[in-house]
């Protein structure tokens, strides 16, 4: 069943002369690993650390918050996990997802008004 998802996550990186900046490396590794998600992120360097929060959604096959965590921890490359300092999942399951859903409920609909 398709899910609507909305992630926040918040990475802290201390801050590296010569390495690409973090929003960077996120931003390539969190389109592999939700393809299709609406990314943002708000980068910001503090106290000689990279700070990124990065918010995500879309639509997945996911049905609850524990399926698409379960996705991050196979996706999600080891140095994530260093830099993940706090996330924030919410799965909600749309039961009347798609186009021939909403045909079935228009036709429903015709067919109370015609009796």
């Amino acid at each position: 069943m398709p899910s609507e998802y909305d992630a926040a996550l918040c990475f802290v990186r201390t801050l590296e002369v010569n390495a690409r900046p973090l929003q960077e490396e996120l931003a390539s590794d969190l389109r592999r690993v939700l393809p299709g998600a609406s990314l943002d992120l708000d980068p910001k360097l503090e106290d000689g650390f990279e700070i990124v929060v990065a918010r995500m959604n879309g639509l997945g096959p996911w049905g609850s918050e524990e399926e698409l965590l379960d996705r991050m921890e196979r996706e999600m490359p080891e140095a994530w996990w260093t830099w993940l300092a706090g996330y924030r999942l919410l799965v909600t399951p749309k039961e009347d997802a798609g186009p021939c859903r909403l045909k079935k409920k228009q036709r429903e609909a015709q067919t109370h008004e015609c009796q």
